[in-house]
C-alpha cells in the first residue's frame, strides 16, 4: 500500500491540473460536510454539560383541549409540586424567558441577559460554579440580601477575568448585588442567560400570585422514576391544586418533556436537512470526481493494457488506482476541513446563531474524524467505476486502438451517467433553494400593520427604589415623552409595553366577550395584550380604523377603555365593536368591564408568521405596569436621535437610562435572521452543487470533442459549417442532462418538500418552481458545453486528421 501511496503521488504530480480539479471538488462536498457536522454535533450530538443529562425534564402547563399548546406556571403552583411530588427527586423554577436586566457602571447602564431562578437550580442541574458558590435557600426569600451569579463570559468581559471578584457589589436594575459565584464556560441555562438572580427577591409579589403564570420547573427524575410516572403524578397534583380555582373549561395538564429535547428539539430538524443537503453536495463532488477518474483511465487505456500485456494483474491496478482515490480524498479532507472551520468563522462573526451552544460549532478533532472517514468512504466510492474498468479492459483491443483516448462504450456510459446523477442531485438542491428564497422574499415583504421606516425604540430603565409607586413612575414616564416630543427631528414618540417583534413571547391574556358563558368563552384564542400611551398608533402608524386613539385622561379613576384590532372586531363584533364590552378572564372573574372606543389595524408582534393574534390596547394609566418600551418616530436617520434621546432622560433622572436601543428596521432583521441563514446556507450549496454539474458536462462535452476530433475534420473538409459541429456536442451534452432533469424531476418534488420542510419553508413547492430549476439548469449545462464545442468548430481539418 505505501508503495501504492508514493507511485500515486508521482502519477498525480504529472497531472496537475487534473488533482487540482479533483480536489477541489472534493473539498467543496466535504467542506459543506464538514461545517453542519460542525453545528450539528456542537448542539445535537455533544451531551448537555449537567450531570445525568438523560434524567433532567422540563414540566409546563397545557390545556386539556390542546395538548400542543404550553403555558408557564405560578410560584405557588411549583411551590405545591416541590411539596408533593416524589416521582422527581428535586426540582428548580426558571423564567420562561430570559429578560432584559440593566447593568450600571460609572453611570451608563446597558443591557445584559439576566435569568431570576430558584435557589436549587444550580444543584438539580448538577453544575458546580468556577468560582464561589450558587444561592443558598435563605437568599431565595422575600427580604433577602440580595445576589448574583455571573456567567463566564460576563466575568471575563466586566472583570477580566479576576478571581477576586466575589464579594464585589454591582448594580443590576438600579439595586446592589453581592457576587456571590462564576460559572464555568459553557453554562447557559435558561437558554441566553448571562447573569442569575435568587428568584423570589427578583419578582418579590409576583411569588405570591397564583393567576400570574410565568416560570417553567426543571426537574429531576428520582431513581427509577420515568417521564410517564412523572407526568401521571404531576397531573393529579394539577387537579388537585390548580384546576379548582379554574373554569373547568380551561383546565389544566401538566406536559412533562426531556430537557435536551426541549432545548435542541427545535433545531433537529432543521439541522438535519442542512446535513442532508451538504449530504447531496458531496454525493454531486463525488460523482464528478468519479467522472475525472474514469476520464483519466481512458487516457491511460494504452498504457494500462501494456502493464496487463506485460503481466500485472487486474488486483494491482485496482489497487493503484484506489491509491489514487485516496490520496486525492486525503487533500480533499484536508481542504474541506479548512473551508468549513473557515465557513463556521465567517458565519459566526457575522452574528450569533439562534441555536442553543450555536457559538461553539467548529470543526473539532471529532468533527475531522467524521469528515476524514467520509473522505475514505468517497475515495473507495469514485475510484470503484474506474478501477474496475480498468481491470476488465482487453488489454489486445486497447492496444489496437493505438493512441486514441475516450475509453470504450462502457466508460462513456459509466460518465454520462455520473453526469446525469450530478444534474439531478443538483436540482433538488436548486429546486430546495428557489423555494427559500421565494418564503424568505415574502417574509422580507410581508404586511406588518405598521411603518417600519424611521422609527426608534428602545427600554426606558427606571430605578426601583424611587419609582416604586406606579403613579411616581407614571409621572416620570410622562415627563421624559414630553422631552423627547420636543427635540429637533422627533414626529411623535410613545411607550408601549412590549415593542413590535421583541420575541415570540408575550402577554397571552385569556378574556369573556359580554353576554358569553363559559362555553363560549373557552372558544375564544387568547389574545395579545399591550398597554399604551396616547399617541402610539400615530407614531407606529398603526392606522385608526373606527373610533379613537388612547386619550391620556383615560386614567386610573376614568372608566375602563380598550382598543381591539380589526381581526378582533370582525371575529366578535362583524356588525360593529365601538361600545361593545368585554373583560379579563372567565365570566365570573371579577376584572371590570371595558368599553371598546377604538378598532385599529392588525399588527405583527411575535414574529413575521402570516397570521397574526388578535391584539388588545389598553390605556397605560389604567393598568398595574410601568412603561417598558418606547417608540420613537424620527423625520431623518432615527439613530441620529439616540444620544439627544438619552441626554433628555439623564436630565429628569442620571439613574434612569434608555437601553437596548435598536430601529425597527434592525427589529425586523433580527426576525429574518434564522431563515435569512438557513436559506443562505442552502443556496451555497445549490450553487456548489450547480457549478459542479456545470464542470462535470463541461469534461463530458471536451473528452466527446478530443475523442471525435477526426470525425470534426473530416466532417469539415467535405463541408459541414462550424454551427453544425457545434450543435454535435451540444446535442450530446444536452441528452445527457435532459436524462439527469428528468430523472431529478420525477422525485424532486417529494424530495424538496422534504428538504424544505425539514429547513424551515412556510409554503410547499409547486410543480413550476421544480420545473423552472430544471429550465435554469439545462440552460447551464448547454452553455458548459457550448465551450468546447465552440473550440471544436474552429479546428482546422489538416490539424484533426493528423492526429491519427
Amino acid at each position: 500500500m505505501i508503495r501504492d501511496l508514493r507511485l500515486a503521488f508521482r502519477s498525480l504530480r504529472r497531472s496537475p491540473g487534473f488533482a487540482a480539479a479533483a480536489v477541489l471538488s472534493l473539498g467543496l462536498g466535504l467542506g459543506a460536510s464538514a461545517a453542519i457536522l460542525g453545528v450539528v454535533r456542537a448542539v445535537l450530538l455533544r451531551p448537555l454539560p449537567f450531570r445525568e443529562p438523560d434524567r433532567l425534564v422540563l414540566v409546563q402547563h397545557h390545556t386539556l383541549r390542546d395538548e400542543t399548546t404550553r403555558f408557564e406556571v405560578s410560584y405557588p403552583d411549583y411551590a405545591e409540586w416541590r411539596r408533593r411530588v416524589r416521582s422527581l427527586s428535586d426540582l428548580a423554577a426558571v423564567p420562561s424567558t430570559v429578560g432584559r436586566m440593566v447593568w450600571e457602571e460609572g453611570g451608563v447602564g446597558e443591557p445584559v441577559n439576566g435569568a431570576p431562578v430558584a435557589a436549587e437550580l444550580f444543584g438539580v442541574l448538577g453544575v458546580e460554579p468556577a468560582l464561589g458558590r450558587t444561592f443558598t435557600p435563605e437568599e431565595d426569600r422575600i427580604g433577602a440580601e440580595r445576589v448574583v451569579v455571573l456567567g463566564n463570559g460576563v466575568w471575563r468581559r466586566r472583570f477580566g477575568g479576576d478571581p477576586g471578584v466575589v464579594g464585589r457589589r454591582v448594580r443590576l436594575d438600579g439595586r446592589p448585588h453581592t457576587v456571590v459565584g462564576v460559572m464555568p464556560p459553557g453554562f447557559e441555562y435558561p437558554r441566553g442567560a448571562e447573569v442569575w438572580v435568587a428568584l423570589v427577591p427578583a419578582v418579590d409579589s409576583l411569588a405570591q400570585n397564583e393567576q400570574i403564570q410565568f416560570l417553567e420547573v426543571v426537574g429531576r427524575l428520582a431513581p427509577g422514576a420515568t417521564v410517564a410516572q412523572a407526568a401521571a403524578e404531576l397531573d393529579a397534583v394539577v387537579d388537585q391544586v390548580t384546576n379548582p380555582r379554574i373554569p373547568p373549561e380551561r383546565a389544566f395538564g401538566a406536559h412533562v418533556t426531556p430537557l435536551e429535547e426541549d432545548l435542541t428539539g427545535a433545531a433537529r430538524a432543521p439541522l438535519l436537512g442542512l446535513l442532508a443537503a451538504a449530504g447531496l453536495v458531496l454525493l454531486v463532488a463525488c460523482s464528478n470526481v468519479a467522472n475525472l477518474l474514469l476520464a483519466r483511465a481512458a487516457e491511460r487505456r494504452s498504457e494500462l493494457a501494456l502493464r496487463r500485456a506485460l503481466g500485472a494483474g487486474g488486483g494491482r491496478l485496482v489497487r493503484e488506482l484506489t491509491a489514487e482515490g485516496l490520496v486525492l480524498a486525503g487533500a480533499g479532507a484536508l481542504l474541506g476541513i479548512v473551508l468549513g472551520e473557515a465557513a463556521l468563522r465567517t458565519l459566526l462573526a457575522s452574528g450569533p446563531l439562534d441555536l442553543y451552544r450555536g457559538a461553539e460549532a467548529g470543526v473539532d478533532a471529532a468533527a475531522g474524524v467524521l469528515v476524514g472517514l467520509l473522505a475514505f468512504g468517497a475515495a473507495l466510492a469514485v475510484a470503484a467505476a474506474p478501477a474496475l474498468s480498468a481491470a476488465r479492459t482487453d488489454p489486445a483491443e486497447a492496444l489496437a486502438a493505438g493512441g486514441r483516448t475516450g475509453g470504450g462504450r462502457r466508460e462513456r456510459a459509466l460518465a454520462r451517467a455520473f453526469v446525469a446523477g450530478e444534474i439531478a442531485l443538483a436540482l433538488v438542491l436548486l429546486a430546495g433553494a428557489a423555494l427559500l428564497l421565494r418564503d424568505l422574499a415574502r417574509l422580507a415583504r410581508a404586511e406588518l400593520g405598521f411603518e417600519r421606516e424611521r422609527v426608534l425604540t428602545f427600554q426606558l430603565f427606571l430605578p426601583e427604589d424611587p419609582y416604586g409607586p406606579p403613579e411616581r413612575a407614571r409621572a416620570f414616564q410622562r415627563d421624559a415623552l414630553e422631552r423627547i416630543r420636543g427635540l429637533a427631528g422627533v414626529e411623535g414618540a410613545a411607550g408601549v409595553l412590549l415593542r413590535p417583534l421583541e420575541g415570540p413571547d408575550g402577554f397571552d391574556y385569556p378574556f369573556t366577550v359580554e353576554g358569553q358563558d363559559g362555553a363560549g368563552q373557552a372558544r375564544n384564542p387568547l389574545v395579545n395584550y399591550e398597554a399604551v400611551t396616547a399617541g402610539y398608533f400615530g407614531t407606529m402608524g398603526i392606522p385608526l380604523l373606527a373610533g379613537r386613539d388612547v386619550a391620556e385622561s383615560d386614567g386610573p379613576e376614568s372608566p375602563g377603555v380598550v382598543v381591539v384590532s380589526r381581526s378582533f372586531a370582525e371575529r366578535f363584533w362583524p356588525d360593529g365593536a365601538l361600545g361593545r364590552r368585554l373583560k379579563w378572564g372567565s365570566p365570573d372573574s371579577p376584572a371590570p368591564w371595558l368599553t371598546v372606543v377604538g378598532v385599529v389595524g392588525d399588527a405583527r408582534y411575535r414574529g413575521l408568521d402570516p397570521a397574526p393574534a388578535p391584539d388588545a390596547y389598553v390605556p397605560y394609566g389604567q393598568t398595574p405596569w410601568t412603561l417598558a418600551h418606547v417608540v420613537v418616530r424620527t423625520a431623518a436617520d432615527p439613530t441620529g436621535v439616540l444620544g439627544a434621546v438619552r441626554r433628555e432622560i439623564a436630565a429628569l433622572d442620571p439613574a434612569a437610562h434608555a437601553v437596548d436601543a435598536a430601529t425597527m428596521e434592525t427589529m425586523v432583521a433580527r426576525q429574518l435572521r434564522r431563515p435569512r441563514l438557513g436559506t443562505g446556507v442552502l443556496v451555497l450549496f445549490a450553487s456548489a452543487a450547480l457549478a459542479l454539474g456545470a464542470v462535470g458536462v463541461y469534461g463530458l462535452a471536451s473528452r466527446a470533442a478530443a475523442r471525435r476530433k477526426r470525425e470534426v475534420g473530416v466532417r469539415i473538409a467535405v463541408g459541414a459549417d462550424p454551427p453544425r459541429i457545434r450543435r454535435l456536442l451540444v446535442d450530446e451534452a444536452a441528452r445527457v442532462a435532459g436524462i439527469g432533469i428528468a430523472a431529478g424531476l420525477a422525485g424532486s418534488v417529494a424530495a424538496v418538500r422534504l428538504l424544505a420542510s425539514r429547513i424551515g419553508a412556510l409554503s410547499s413547492p409547486d410543480p413550476l418552481l421544480v420545473l423552472g430549476a430544471g429550465v435554469f439548469l439545462a440552460a447551464v449545462a448547454i452553455v458548459a458545453a457550448w465551450l468546447p464545442a465552440r473550440r471544436l468548430a474552429r479546428v482546422e481539418a489538416a490539424a484533426a486528421l493528423r492526429t491519427e
